[in-house]
């Protein structure tokens, strides 16, 4: 379950993030406008607390994922959910240092347990 829900996470900051470009194509710009979805109000600030909201899920998935008992198979499973969480808090800019330095650390943890190219495959821009 913990696999399911860090990649759905990880789809959903997908979304969400694609939701933003295309609302910013149409409208021209990057105010803080509301955006009407169908019957659903959103603005920037609502995405940005969902992107937040599902990163941080995914990051604190990871202390289940890394625990022994799921040997190599709940440490490979990172790879993807970590990168888009990493890409989803450095596409807010500023004032998520704690958090990617949450990533990093993690990070660290997946290459002290055998995956030497997690840290290129994490922060690959």
């Amino acid at each position: 379950m913990a696999n399911a829900f860090t990649h759905l996470w990880a789809f959903r900051i997908l979304c969400l993030h694609e939701l933003k470009r295309f609302i910013t194509h149409l409208s021209g710009h990057e105010q803080e406008q509301p955006i009407w979805t169908g019957q659903l109000r959103m603005n920037y600030d609502d995405i940005r607390v969902q992107i937040i909201a599902f990163a941080k899920n995914i990051s604190l998935s990871m202390v289940y994922l890394l625990q022994e008992e799921m040997r190599l198979f709940g440490p490979a499973s990172t790879i993807f959910p970590l990168h888009v969480a990493y890409k989803g808090y450095k596409s807010l800019g500023s004032g998520q240092q704690a958090d990617i330095a949450y990533i990093e650390g993690i990070v660290d943890e997946l290459h002290q347990k055998g995956l030497k190219s997690a840290r290129a495959l994490v922060f690959d821009d």
